[in-house]
């Protein structure tokens, strides 16, 4: 997999300053409840995303995050996984792998499978590479205090998603 460049204007994580972000990969993946589990950082701000996969088969495989399942018609349907899903800031994430949001899958395992996410970058979340571009520029905005959001909370909170997930019988 190759490195995920640091967009044009933002800093790279050595100059994010001191943090737990210092210690932690930029990465992780596992499996929890039988669903594959992915945390992602993303390199621009800072903060964790995480992921948990379907399989085909799944109901909620190939819905996106807003989309009702039942196709009830309605705008905003009390079914799509945005609404029956609970996580760190909501669901934000629906697809199939792609890019840097993308597994290994072992032997025998799906290559298929569909993510639902979540990033934690919310009012009250501190983005520690937003919190050192604002820095060098002399302002500061929410994504420049609050609470780090490290690994082990996202882990945690990926694992319930995958509880959740897991827990839908197709």
């Amino acid at each position: 997999m190759r490195e995920r460049p640091v967009a044009p204007g933002y800093l790279p994580k050595e100059k994010w300053g001191d943090g737990p972000w210092r210690k932690e990969p930029d990465r992780a993946e596992w499996k929890a409840h039988g669903v594959p589990c992915l945390a992602v950082r993303n390199m621009c701000y800072g903060n964790w995303c995480g992921y948990a996969g379907v399989a085909p088969g799944h109901p909620l495989h190939g819905v996106w995050y807003t989309d009702c399942p039942q196709k009830c018609g309605k705008k905003y349907c009390e079914h799509s996984p945005e609404r029956v899903l609970s996580v760190h800031g909501g669901v934000t994430y629906a697809n199939l792998c792609d890019g840097h949001i993308c597994h290994v899958p072992k032997s025998g395992e799906p290559d298929n499978v569909f993510w639902f996410g979540f990033d934690a970058a919310h009012f009250n979340d501190l983005s520690p590479g937003i919190r050192a571009y604002e820095k060098a520029r002399g302002f500061e905005t929410f994504f420049s205090c609050g609470v780090y959001r490290d690994l082990g909370y996202v882990k945690k909170q990926i694992e319930e998603l995958a509880k959740q997930l897991a827990d839908m019988k197709p």
